[in-house]
């Protein structure tokens, strides 16, 4: 077995992963090779370092935000959360739109009466003229 073939094998060596013959061939290699010896030493202090590590804890909510990230939603529902969504913004914007279009309603019924007040003077004045 040659020095290459030991070392790409000596991560399953130390998880105990290869076949008992491969197993073998690998310890034969390392009994007369120094420089897999500590090709497979500085592998088992990284391990042993690695162990002592504390593992990673993701924030709260990483996990929900990859995932939405990862299946972003159709765009129908992207929609629909705009135009409803946040009720702080839409409420007073319903409100003010309503506040809107009632006073543009009497204005223009106020505009319209003006209107037919002053059609109806003039009727009347072109009959009182014609009548003269």
């Amino acid at each position: 077995m040659s020095c290459h073939d030991a070392r790409e094998s000596l991560s399953a060596f130390l998880d105990e992963a290869l076949a008992p013959d491969e197993r073998q061939r690998v310890a034969q290699h390392l009994e007369g090779c120094s420089e897999c010896q500590r090709e497979l030493a500085r592998l088992e202090q990284t391990v042993a370092l690695l162990h002592r590590v504390e593992p990673a804890r993701a924030p709260v909510g990483f996990v929900d935000a990859v995932t939405a990230a990862a299946r972003p939603r159709p765009w129908y529902r992207r929609v629909a959360a705009a135009v409803f969504l946040p009720f702080s913004v839409k409420l007073p914007a319903e409100a003010t739109a309503l506040v809107m279009v009632a006073l543009l309603r009497t204005i223009g019924a106020h505009q319209g009466r003006c209107a037919a007040m002053k059609a109806g003077s003039q009727r009347s004045r072109s009959r009182s003229s014609a009548s003269s």
